[in-house]
């Protein structure tokens, strides 16, 4: 499920100034035309969480608005989390709402939307920088010419499914209010939200992913991986890096560290930087909290780190510090 209010910990903009509103999104996103016609009691708010590469946003909408954006270099991926919407793409009418499939604008495309009363939802924004460099490190080759992606018409697909999942869970990741962010989980959230943007969506680069992998790794190439994940836990790590290191693909390696491990490089990272954190509540100092020890170890949001450690460690990460300390008192 959404959080309630998606990315509030990074207020862009909230008014009830219609005015104002086009201003910010004019400079923000290159909107192109916005109409409040339609609706009453006219409120707009805006959350945006800027990553290298990446750009998360929720737009809550009281009045009910029309808004036209511009044609840009990114590709976009809008999933609606209350209410509902109609957008307009290159000439092709689409609907959608929190219970239908999310809607995708491809890169160079303009796009307008209207938004029913009391709707909201959220937008990601990816480079095409970003997809590109995913792209080669998944296929283990350079790519040449523009990467053009085309709207699938098959929402049933279990990989558009999992990209949802993804970013309602980033969204959740990132809606918990505390001072700053984990850089280490703001990286890896931008890995998982590209890739599983790539894996959903078909583009003139999709026969290469789909193509059968390679040889498997050897077992050396793959404990190297292991080595390096061990000896570079606490640094952001993408498949690119994992990929260098055994020298395979991105493909083949995930294909087949699933096989050597029984699970993937991602979760295998997750779960070293779990018994990591488990070590640190076991020997605390003084000033060691739950969110300190989340925050070191990739978890932006304590809640999650708690279920996560509950279902590794059968016991919530306060029941390990609080045994701790009583040990060391």
């Amino acid at each position: 499920m959404p959080p309630d209010r998606p990315l509030k910990k990074d207020s862009f903009f909230e008014t009830d100034d219609p005015e104002a509103a086009r201003d910010a999104l004019e400079r923000a996103v290159g909107v192109t035309s916005f109409d409040v016609s339609r609706g009453e009691n006219f409120f707009f708010r805006a959350n945006v969480v800027g990553f290298d590469e990446l750009t998360l946003a929720s737009y809550y909408d009281r009045g009910g608005t029309d808004v036209g954006f511009a044609a840009d270099d990114v590709v976009r991926q809008l999933i609606c989390v209350r209410g509902s919407y109609n957008f307009e793409i290159a000439r092709r009418q689409a609907q959608t709402s929190p219970t239908a499939w999310s809607t995708f604008v491809p890169q160079n495309e303009s796009y307008s939307l209207t938004a029913a009363p009391n709707s909201a939802l959220i937008s990601m924004r990816v480079s095409q920088s970003a997809v590109r460099r995913k792209i080669e490190a998944l296929v283990g080759d350079c790519i040449g010419g523009e990467i053009r992606f085309e709207a699938d018409t098959n929402t049933t697909k279990p990989e558009l499914e999992s990209l949802r999942r993804a970013i309602l869970y980033a969204a959740s990741e990132l809606s918990f209010q505390h001072a700053t962010y984990c850089s280490l989980a703001k990286s890896e959230l931008q890995e998982l939200l590209v890739v599983k943007f790539i894996l959903a969506h078909a583009n003139n680069f999709s026969h290469l992913l789909a193509r059968k992998t390679s040889a498997a790794p050897s077992p050396w190439q793959l404990r190297r991986v292991e080595e390096y994940i061990e000896a570079n836990w606490s640094k952001p790590i993408s498949i690119e890096d994992l990929a260098a290191v055994a020298g395979v693909s991105g493909r083949t390696l995930l294909r087949h560290f699933r096989d050597w491990r029984g699970t993937t490089p991602m979760n295998f990272i997750k779960q070293l930087r779990l018994r990591r954190s488990k070590a640190m509540l076991e020997n605390p100092s003084p000033r060691t909290t739950i969110l300190s020890v989340a925050l070191q170890c990739g978890f932006q949001s304590p809640g999650h780190f708690s279920r996560d450690y509950m279902n590794a460690f059968a016991e919530l990460p306060s029941d390990t510090l609080k045994r701790a300390f009583r040990r060391h008192l």
